[in-house]
């Protein structure tokens, strides 16, 4: 008992233990709140809604991914070494107004392209307003989640709580006032709860840190941020694109309704996933401000995930099925050995997240790339070969993709260096 005593004592004043506390629990609150917006929408909206509802939100993500250029990554790594104020919102300014632009224009290009791209989503374009609409709520949404790097570059990952849960509190809210919309009136509760805590966000962030929000581009910035900026980006495009387009194809190439089951239990898993992640991210951040002890830092997540990911990975695949419940028995039925094989996925994920942080925090981007391309290769070539089969055979292509990966890191990757070069 004492031991544990001491342990969590240890945990409370570390600063990797706090933040990853925070990101965890932006998670658990984002995720719960999250339920209840799908159950609501469940009750409120016919399956296929619900699918076509959870492609377009795939589609506004994968928008977001493409055109991200690593601009999170780099606000971490790059703005705590600003000296002053004005440097401080030089960076922020930057990066928002720069990644509004590209938001924009691909927005426009993704529904000009549509009839191509996905038929089954030209209902987000019936008229000037929807698709004008469409265009704004995917460029907010964007410089929104942009926001969780500024916070966690000045070390407030609390704050990113907030933010969080106030845009999923808002978004519970308004699916209600938007049923005659049908699916778009589930992906419009989303962008409209995104610019209301967006404005909140860069109010706060005002108050607190004197962040001025300006457009400006300062080109001397992005030169000297690009490589490792554009490096980060092909990494986390590559790491996050089977997760993005799986909706859409398994929309086009089974029905709306899996893609619903499977985006629900993809939110679920991403509960569990989110502990290694967050460690991760903690870690990286950490090492951004300070470089040094990075492998004793290291030795201390792997503690940390193995004691926060243990009893959640049991509890999750017992409960599966019960968590499935809450938006039906159709998605119980169809979906709960899928949730199983997702949450068991966080395993070897964790082995992944970990190693791409330290690669991060000592820009050896080439390396992140490697293995975020290897993975995402894998797993969707598997996925497609065996997608006709099902979405048992989707959990087990995800599953088997990442044992792979971890597999070659324990055995040829990892290797912390003594010392940190990275300055």
């Amino acid at each position: 008992m004492r031991n544990i005593r001491q342990l969590l004592h240890e945990l409370s004043q570390d600063s990797i233990s706090k933040s990853s506390f925070f990101l965890v629990l932006n998670t658990i609150v984002t995720t719960g709140l999250g339920f209840l917006f799908w159950t609501l929408n469940a009750r409120l909206f016919s399956s296929e809604q619900v699918g076509l509802a959870s492609a377009v939100i795939s589609a506004m993500n994968l928008i977001i991914a493409l055109t991200g250029l690593g601009f999170g990554t780099a606000i971490i790594r790059f703005l705590p070494t600003a000296e002053t104020r004005d440097g401080k919102n030089r960076y922020v300014n930057t990066f928002l107004s720069f990644n509004a632009l590209i938001v924009f224009a691909a927005s426009s290009l993704f529904l000009l392209f549509l009839s191509i791209v996905s038929p089954r989503l030209l209902f987000i374009k019936e008229s000037i307003y929807l698709a004008a609409a469409f265009i704004f709520f995917v460029t907010a949404f964007s410089a929104f989640s942009l926001l969780d790097s500024v916070m966690m570059a000045y070390d407030c990952a609390r704050w990113i709580v907030v933010k969080n849960s106030v845009f999923s509190a808002i978004k519970i809210l308004l699916p209600i006032m938007l049923v005659s919309a049908g699916a778009y009136g589930i992906f419009a509760s989303w962008g409209i709860a995104a610019i209301i805590a967006l404005i909140a966000s860069l109010v706060f962030l005002y108050k607190r840190f004197g962040y001025r929000a300006r457009p400006a581009i300062h080109e001397s910035l992005l030169r000297r941020t690009f490589s490792f900026s554009f490096g980060n980006y092909l990494s986390d495009l590559l790491s996050r694109f089977p997760g993005l387009v799986m909706p859409i194809m398994i929309t086009n190439m089974i029905s709306p309704e899996s893609a619903a089951y499977f985006y629900v239990a993809w939110m679920i898993a991403g509960l569990v996933l989110m502990i290694p992640d967050a460690i991760s991210s903690a870690l990286f951040a950490e090492g951004s401000r300070n470089s040094e002890a990075v492998e004793q830092r290291v030795k201390h997540c792997v503690k940390l995930i193995l004691l926060a990911l243990t009893p959640a990975v049991i509890i999750g695949m017992i409960a599966s099925k019960y968590l499935l419940m809450l938006f039906g028995a159709e998605y119980s039925k169809n979906a709960s050995l899928l949730l199983s094989l997702l949450i068991l996925y966080s395993i070897p994920f964790s082995v992944r997240s970990l190693y791409l942080s330290i690669k991060k925090i000592r820009k050896e981007v080439g390396q992140i790339i490697a293995v975020n391309a290897i993975g995402s290769i894998l797993t969707l070539v598997l996925c497609y070969l065996t997608m006709e089969r099902g979405l048992v055979f989707i959990g087990l292509s995800y599953l088997t993709a990442q044992i792979a990966i971890a597999a070659y890191i324990l055995a040829f990757g990892l290797r912390i260096p003594r010392r940190e070069g990275c300055a």
